[in-house]
Order: C-alpha cells, then structure tokens, then sequence
C-alpha cells in the first residue's frame, strides 16, 4: 500500500546514486569479505542485478540469495517473510 512506503525506506538509494555520479571510483563493488544476503521481489518491474550476480553470491560461503514473490517494496509486502 502506497500508505506504507515510507521516505526513510529511499536513504541507501540516494547515497548509492550520489556516491556513483560525484565519485565513479567510490562505486558499489562485488563483496569479498563482506557476508552478504540478497533479497529481491520477482514480481519487480526492472531489476537492477544480473544472473551472473547471483551466481557469483552462490559461490561463496558467506552469501545467500533469495527472491520473493513480491515487488519492490518487500518491507511492506512481505514483512514476516524478511
């Protein structure tokens, strides 16, 4: 519901654009050390991740990944889930 989304849930959207257009070097790269868990919604119109991105979290320990079948907004409709 339009209702739930919250301004607070578009911070790490933000830095993560303002960090890309005023430093390229300081530009997301694909962890190494760091564990990670990935969760997208597979109902999401664009998605921003590539196969060749999940096969990578797939080859290491520390990192899982899973998709839920919502869309993009997973706080909000899929809360007991995450």
């Amino acid at each position: 519901k339009p209702k739930d989304v919250k301004m607070f849930m578009t911070y790490p959207y933000f830095w993560m654009l303002i960090t890309i257009w005023w430093d390229k070097k300081a530009a997301p790269r694909f962890p190494k050390t760091v564990s990670t868990m990935f969760v997208y919604g597979t109902r999401k119109r664009v998605q921003f991740f590539s196969q060749r991105w999940l096969d990578k979290l797939d080859k290491l320990d520390e990192c899982e990944h899973h998709a839920l079948d919502c869309g993009h907004w997973i706080q909000t409709q899929k809360p007991k889930e995450l």
